[in-house]
């Protein structure tokens, strides 16, 4: 590129152009010193000042500056000096307590500012006590969980018992398979999603008829699907049942919750005949839903696979559910740890 400006870098040797490319596409420097190498490295290039200061988004008069301070102390000119300031308020060796602070009571800041005034006798802003704590903390969305509501040595016990299967299907002495039910409708479960800052991503949505899907699955994503347009019954599921039995080939151990519709009278009624064909029921605890594999799948599907187009309407869902189902285990599968 031909020089268009006055004020241009001294001619810059291989190994430090290098050294500037690193710099300025590192994950570890701040934002103003990878800009400044940027700016070197372009004046080095044959870029003008103007040029410069278009492409960094700042002033002819700062680029000049780095130019200058380049010529004078090269790499170093690209680090920020320390700058003087007031003394802050909460010193950093007082974080960890204001964190446990916020800890207590994480969605009302203000109970937490009261709180810290009267500990350490300073009155923060909402703004200052952020910026503590996204050193250590996260704002997220809060999960439900059931977890108080379940029996915990139980819960400890079935982890024991379902690793000892795990062990057994690794060595080829059984398949381990996990059952749940899901639904799928009209209503997409998206929360997040990548989009451009000046645009909204809006998604199809309206109320359609309920999709629902009983599935049997394996951690080497063997998958069996029955889909259903109406609801789920007990004798729905024990045909399902029935119908995986036949497809086994050896002894088969199926870990699934206790919902009511899994201890019915006609269900537990052909309990003996699934166990001549090799098929056994592992109950899980209640409320431990994370002892059932096959709940991955469901948020993959409704979470990651599934695509918007796919809420345009019934068939559309139908249709692109339908091709996710029959390719669970090919196009699509989980890498459970």
């Amino acid at each position: 590129m031909r020089r268009t400006g006055k004020k241009f870098i001294s001619p810059i040797e291989p190994l430090a152009l290098k050294w500037l490319s690193l710099i300025e596409f590192s994950d570890e420097e701040s934002n103003r010193t990878k800009l400044r190498a940027q700016a070197i490295r372009l004046s080095n290039s044959g870029y003008s000042i103007s040029q410069i200061s278009q492409i960094c988004l700042t002033t002819q008069e700062t680029v000049s500056k780095w130019i200058d301070g380049w010529e004078k102390y090269q790499f170093d000119s690209l680090i920020d000096k320390p700058r003087s300031g007031r003394t802050p308020l909460i010193h950093s060796e007082m974080h960890d307590e204001v964190i446990d602070i916020v800890k207590k009571n994480p969605r009302q800041l203000k109970s937490a500012i009261t709180e810290i005034q009267e500990k350490f006798g300073k009155k923060v802003s909402v703004k200052t006590l952020k910026r503590i704590i996204k050193k250590k903390l996260r704002w997220c969305r809060g999960r439900k969980s059931l977890k108080s509501k379940r029996n915990e040595n139980e819960f400890r016990e079935a982890q024991k018992e379902i690793e000892i299967l795990k062990d057994e299907d690794q060595a080829n002495i059984i398949d381990l398979y996990y059952f749940d039910e899901s639904g799928f409708t009209g209503v997409p479960e998206i929360p997040y999603a990548w989009q451009d800052e000046d645009e909204q991503l809006l998604l199809p949505s309206g109320k359609t008829s309920r999709i629902n899907v009983l599935g049997f699955l394996n951690k080497q994503n063997d998958f069996f699907p029955c889909v259903f347009d109406c609801s789920v019954t007990s004798d729905i599921v024990t045909a399902c049942f029935d119908a995986f039995s036949r497809y086994i080939t050896k002894r088969t151990i199926v870990v699934l919750d206790n919902a009511p519709i899994h201890h019915s009278a006609i269900f537990k009624s052909q309990i003996g005949t699934w166990e001549e064909r090799g098929l056994f029921l592992y109950f899980i605890p209640k409320y431990s839903p994370e002892l059932n594999l096959i709940e991955i799948l469901w948020k993959h599907i409704k979470y990651f696979w599934l695509s918007t187009s796919a809420y345009k309407g019934f068939e559309f869902l139908k249709t692109e559910l339908n091709n996710i189902l029959a390719s669970v285990g090919k196009e699509f599968t989980i890498s459970f740890s």
